[in-house]
């Protein structure tokens, strides 16, 4: 109801934030929400109430403490389980992603998760290789539905390989997305140069902002080698034989 404007009231922004401690001075009693926005993490409200206290002798207005719970997002990419490897031109690889699912309150005003990757031009996405699984806190991860009014819709192009938009509702029971596909190493990848993919997820930060948000991102990558030869002549070895072939 703040949030909307249906609730006018006025804010007072922390004298002082160290270490992650907010503090508030010169505060009259009454009851307080406590909101921290903006940042990588998810917080929830908090609610505090400034009362008086009796000692004997006098009404007292001591000091209020409350801790905030704060949910961090990570995001986990590999190749073919690792964070690199190395592999030959034409060999085709795993990729996987991981990342955590945010609990927004459920009167949040946005509930927006995405998860977005983008190849360099040394990989190619096989067609089809796109598969994704809710991973529940416990028992095994089931494999979600792709389409309108299901649990995610694929998109290709533009900015990124592919982006994953999720119902959040669909998916909020699971801990976790994985996304695995697989990719081909072609020849435009550069021997001896990272061929370097990149993962990110986005997700509302601010639940009662309808436009807030924020991105993470992981890499994996992907690097190849090879053997630079020249064919001589045996008599004149500054000169090179034309028309060599090598198999």
């Amino acid at each position: 109801a703040i949030k909307s404007g249906d609730i006018t009231l006025t804010s007072t922004t922390a004298t002082s934030v160290t270490e992650g401690t907010a503090t508030f001075n010169e505060m009259t009693m009454g009851n307080y929400l406590v909101l921290i926005e903006g940042g990588m993490k998810i917080y929830s409200p908090v609610a505090v109430n400034l009362v008086p206290t009796w000692n004997e002798t006098e009404w007292l207005l001591n000091d209020a403490t409350a801790t905030a719970k704060a949910e961090d997002i990570t995001i986990d990419k590999t190749v073919n389980d690792v964070e690199a490897d190395n592999v030959s031109i034409g060999d085709t690889v795993t990729f996987d992603i991981i990342a955590d699912i945010p609990t927004f309150p459920a009167n949040a005003l946005a509930k927006n998760y995405s998860i977005s990757d983008t190849l360099p031009t040394g990989l190619t996405l096989t067609e089809g290789s796109i598969r994704v699984y809710g991973v529940p806190a416990e028992g095994n991860e089931v494999l979600l539905t792709e389409g309108e009014g299901n649990d995610y819709t694929l998109t290709t192009g533009g900015d990124t390989t592919f982006t994953l938009t999720f119902d959040y509702d669909e998916i909020s029971t699971y801990a976790d997305i994985h996304v695995t596909y697989t990719a081909m190493l072609n020849g435009n990848a550069v021997p001896g140069t990272a061929n370097t993919n990149n993962a990110e997820v986005t997700y509302t930060n601010n639940p009662y902002v309808e436009n807030s948000s924020t991105t993470k991102e992981d890499e994996a990558t992907v690097y190849t080698y090879g053997l630079d030869i020249s064919k001589v002549d045996a008599d004149d070895k500054e000169q090179t034989l034309t028309g060599a072939e090598f198999e």
